[in-house]
């Protein structure tokens, strides 16, 4: 995979310096591969915990049909002659909330 990154200005000058460090320290690499030691010794306790989103992207893609379905039914059911309508039922109350589009 090929990235091209194009930056003017003051950025320009912090990209030059830094992007061929990332690059030869595999830091992309290495969030991908959930590699909590890259945050240095005081930070693997917290990093390993907090690289969850790493697969996310992966993770969720077979729920986009269920979310397309959901967003459809709720289109279909909701949204009536341009007014938005939405009932909502908890422990038996019951909380109506209508607005104009």
């Amino acid at each position: 995979m090929t990235l091209k990154v194009v930056t003017s200005g003051t950025a320009s000058g912090a990209v030059a310096e830094f992007v061929p460090v990332l690059v030869a320290d595999k830091v992309a690499s290495r969030i991908a591969a959930k590699d909590f030691t890259l945050w240095g010794k005081d930070a693997e306790a917290e990093s390993s915990i907090r690289l969850g989103w790493v697969n996310s992207a992966d993770d969720s893609a077979p729920l986009i049909d269920s979310i397309i379905a959901l967003r459809d039914e709720f289109a279909a059911n909701f949204f009536h002659h341009g007014r938005y309508r939405l009932d909502i039922y908890l422990l038996n109350l019951e909380v109506t909330a209508e607005r104009d589009y």
